[in-house]
């Protein structure tokens, strides 16, 4: 199920998750910069990259969560995400081995709770700093 979610009058996007889909990429979400909810991608099993989010800076609600997709590799597709509510959760995403999109996102936020676990690479925050972020 894609929900691409609702648009405020200023564009912005509130509350999108891309769950249980056959979707390949996320180019419908190119436009977007801000997103004034949670983001949710969950269980997509054959979504490989998130490079249709390379012009998010930023996500205002409590989580962001990317688990159970079998076929996502990297997060690049993450580079510009400068600011999040509070937690970020990368769980379960078995080929997942690149974590260096979110270098920027660590580096301005050193006090996120974040749970990265049971991916391919699972990598610290201080890895992901040191620029030990891929595998």
């Amino acid at each position: 199920y894609l929900h691409i979610g609702s648009y405020t009058e200023d564009g912005q996007m509130i509350f999108p998750y891309v769950y249980d889909t056959d979707i390949t990429d996320l180019s419908t979400l190119n436009s977007i910069e801000r997103i004034r909810g949670n983001l949710l991608i969950r269980g997509n099993p054959i979504l490989s990259e998130l490079n249709g989010l390379k012009n998010l800076n930023s996500v205002e609600g409590y989580l962001i969560q990317i688990s159970f997709n079998e076929s996502l590799t990297t997060i690049n597709g993450l580079n510009s995400l400068e600011s999040i509510g509070n937690e970020i959760y990368i769980l379960r995403n078995d080929l997942l081995s690149n974590f260096c999109g979110l270098q920027t996102l660590f580096k301005n936020n050193l006090d996120l709770v974040y749970n990265i676990g049971f991916n391919a690479y699972n990598p610290s925050l201080e890895d992901i700093n040191n620029d030990n972020c891929s595998q």
